[in-house]
Parts: structure tokens; sequence; C-alpha cells
């Protein structure tokens, strides 16, 4: 069933595997973007920009996005989505991206106003204020046609690349959206999407996001983005647990060790403080 959980989309905790079986992608270059951004006067230029409200501060630069439960204003959503569309397209991020989210408020509510959803919902005890947020959603947006729900992709992929943290990290933990129900792995639109995934990661980590570093560990231990890297999975998740015991499980380190010898588990021990450094220092504190 749906059950609405409004949460930050492409959050820590988000899988990247979202269908099995597929075959283990060839080893990727870091497209241009990603290798520039390891750059570290790169590094402490993006960490000097403004950040969004809805971010909570971490150890040093580093941050996590907090967005409360609503992903746009009350109301009719065309009516907000048409007072970004300017700002949008001469190049502002945030406002894509809040179109974006949106959309996705739509979509998700939509999804979950059908009667059978709505039963289950019921039948595992959803407090009735939910159904009564569902209804009222799907009254509001009414005004969005199927055209306008077929543009969550491309106002994700737009933010991504108009410089949006938060889409940047959605973009990785989205394949859906930008490639459809059933992409397929072998196709040139799949490749793009890898580039441009595994760059975004990258530079988002490296502007403070911890979204990005856990999104980053996931995408080495499913091998789907990049191929599969045990070692840098364990590292950025011992690189998460120094940040914040929160943002990593035990249990789960435990799981990826099991796959490592003790020499790799050394060299990933080291390789966490690179990890720990690029998303918490600016480049001035690392001379």
């Amino acid at each position: 069933m749906i059950l609405v959980v409004l949460v930050f989309l492409g959050a820590a905790t988000v899988g990247l595997r979202w269908f099995f079986g597929i075959e283990k992608p060839a080893a990727l270059e870091l497209p241009k973007t990603a290798q520039e951004s390891t750059n570290p006067a790169d590094a402490k230029a993006v960490s000097a920009q403004s950040l969004p409200n809805h971010v909570r501060r971490e150890v040093g630069k580093s941050f996590t996005f907090a967005r409360g439960s609503e992903l746009r204003p009350p109301g009719d959503p065309s009516v907000w989505i048409d007072s970004l569309k300017g700002a949008a397209e001469r190049g502002d991020a945030e406002a894509s991206y809040s179109i974006y989210l949106a959309l996705m408020d739509c979509d998700m509510y939509l999804k979950a106003s059908s009667p059978e959803e709505l039963q289950q919902s019921r039948s595992i005890g959803a407090a009735p204020q939910y159904e009564q947020t569902v209804l009222r959603k799907l009254t509001e947006c009414a005004s969005l046609d199927a055209s306008d729900m077929s543009q969550i992709g491309l106002w994700l992929t737009k933010a991504a690349s108009q410089g949006s943290i938060e889409a940047q990290v959605a973009y990785a933990a989205s394949p859906n959206r930008i490639l459809g129900t059933e992409p397929d792995e072998k196709s040139e639109q799949f490749r793009e999407w890898q580039g441009n995934a595994i760059a975004y990661l990258h530079e988002a980590m490296l502007k403070g996001s911890i979204d990005a570093l856990a999104n980053l560990s996931n995408s080495y231990m499913a091998g789907v983005i990049t191929s599969r890297d045990p070692i840098r999975a364990y590292a950025s998740q011992l690189a998460l647990n120094e940040i914040n015991p929160n943002f990593s499980s035990e249990n789960y380190r435990r799981e990826i060790a099991k796959e490592l010898s003790p020499a790799q588990i050394h060299r990933a021990q080291e390789l966490s403080k690179k990890f720990f450094t690029d998303v918490t220092k600016d480049a001035g504190a690392l001379q």
C-alpha cells in the first residue's frame, strides 16, 4: 500500500537498487564536473554559498536537509507552480526544485487517494487526520493534469543541473523519475543518468551534504550508479558515524565488514578520514 510519509525525497536512508537482478555496471570514470569538484579551491567556493533555510548544520560545514511535512504551500498547486516558472526559466535552481516538489506532492497524494489505498490506511490504524489530508490534497491537485505530472522528472533534472544541492541528491536517488519505471541499463540514457548521478553526489558531498555522502555509500553497495565497492561503502559509513552515530547503523556496518578482509577494513578506516574531511571541512582548513 501507499501510506504517504512526508520526508526528504532522497534522504540518507534511501536505497538505490530499485529493481533486482541488474547487471553490474562497468567502472565509470567520473564526469568532468565531478573531477573538477575534487579540487580544494572548488570545494572552498561551493562551501561559501548560502544554504537554504531547510537545512540543519552538523559538524563543520556539513548539513542535512530538514524539510517540514509540507512540500508546497496549501491551496491550488498550479497557481504556486505558475508563480515559480519565470524564476526557474531564468536559472533559479530552488524555484525549479520547488516546482518538482509541488508535482511530487500531488503525485504521492493522488496515488494515496484511491479507495483501495484509503481502505488499507484505515486497516492499519492511520489517524483520521491522514485521510483528511489526502482528500484535501486530492481536491487541490485537481487543477493539474497528466501533462503536468509527466514533467516531474524534467523539473528534477533542471533543478539538479542548475545547482540545487537537494535536487542533485534526489536526482541520484530517483532513477525512475528520470528513466521511467523499467529503465534499460544498457541504454545511453541510463549511462547518462549514471554519470550525472555520481557527479552530483560528489559535488553535493563537497558542499557539505551528509545526504549525498549517505547516498554515495548506498551506491557503492548497490552497484547501480557506479561499480560495487564495499571498501568505499564501509569507509563512508564510518565517516557518517563519526559525524553523528544516528547517521549510520552499526548492524549495517557489520554486514558490509563481513565482505572485507582485515587489510581492506584497515584501508577503509584510512579512506573514511578523507570522506569525513571532504564533507565537513572547508578547503582553507585543509592547508
